[in-house]
């Protein structure tokens, strides 16, 4: 608050933690206690015009901040009146809302594709093509393919909108080892295509305590990249690591590998690795988006050891929670 004479009257704790100081300096001008000056004009203009003003303005402390500022004009009397302004700290709602514009636009753009192709192979067979057996048949394949990634891709993109609805841990105890052979049954196709030769380096009577669902995310998520990456014939290793107050899930496989310079940005959404290497293998640039975000509300954390041409191995570190 702050009287006709331009003096603060007061301030509450609120503002002095978004300001990062002392901001209740009662009977001291305003204009020299606040350091932001779209805020002061802001304020100047209020007094000016006698009317209530709104602005969502920066401030630079300790990062950049958005603030939404609403300026009140409150007359008292013929000559008396009041400022109040009411600041809020909207820098994380706005960052929300730009990763949320940014995702539906990537998708957009990634949904395009598989799109287009269907489409136009379809047509190209309404067309008179289907008189050909050799010629739609191939056709049909890359349709049948592009749909199995078109459906992947929406499959990632609900997995990574539901996580915000998802936060609430469904804490069990669960055998590990019987966990991960679950998944690898999912994927008994992908392993006898490549002819990958697994390792489950699991003890059979380790008992853990976790979210299913989420761990269900982050291993599926791993063990497909871990495949599909993987030169054939190759191995994937499955570990497990019992620590002080934490678990490890550690996925090695004998694959393409990461460059060093990607491997900060592969857990960016839509993010792919360079693609003349990858543009054979069908992936949604996801996943490790999604992994991230899983291991992340189990409050663990997820790293990568990675050479190009040998493989990569990650490491997820959980808590050792307890029912």
């Amino acid at each position: 608050l702050i009287d006709q004479d331009n003096l603060i009257y007061t301030a509450n704790h609120a503002l002095n933690e978004i300001f990062a100081k002392d901001l209740n300096q009662k009977q001291s001008p305003y204009y020299y206690v606040l350091d932001n000056f779209e805020l002061i004009q802001l304020i100047e203009q209020a007094i000016r015009t006698k009317s209530d003003q709104a602005k969502e303005i920066k401030h630079h402390q300790d990062g950049e901040k958005l603030l939404a500022v609403q300026v009140r004009y409150i007359p008292l009397s013929k000559h008396h009146f009041l400022i109040m302004c009411l600041v809020d700290d909207v820098t994380q709602e706005r960052k929300l809302e730009q990763q949320q514009k940014d995702f539906l636009a990537n998708l957009s753009h990634e949904l395009k594709t598989p799109i287009t192709s269907i489409s136009g192979f379809s047509e190209t067979l309404l067309a008179g093509a289907l008189s050909d057996q050799t010629v739609s048949r191939q056709f049909v394949e890359i349709i049948h393919r592009e749909s199995k990634e078109l459906a992947e891709l929406i499959e990632d993109g609900l997995s990574l909108a539901r996580i915000e609805d998802d936060r609430a841990l469904n804490l069990t105890s669960f055998n590990l080892y019987a966990f991960c052979n679950a998944s690898l049954d999912s994927f008994t196709k992908l392993i006898f295509e490549k002819q990958i030769k697994v390792k489950l380096e699991v003890e059979p009577d380790l008992e853990i305590v976790c979210d299913q669902r989420k761990l269900r995310h982050i291993l599926n998520n791993l063990l497909q990249n871990g495949l599909r990456y993987n030169r054939p014939e190759g191995k994937l290793t499955i570990k497990a690591n019992l620590l002080a107050n934490e678990w490890q899930l550690i996925v090695s496989d004998t694959g393409i590998g990461i460059e060093k310079a990607e491997q900060k940005r592969i857990f960016e959404r839509f993010y792919r690795v360079d693609q003349s290497r990858t543009k054979a293998i069908a992936g949604t640039g996801l996943g490790l988006a999604v992994v991230k975000e899983y291991v992340e509300l189990l409050s663990g954390d997820i790293s990568l050891v990675s050479k190009p041409n040998e493989g990569s191995t990650f490491t997820v570190t959980l808590p050792r929670f307890e029912l």
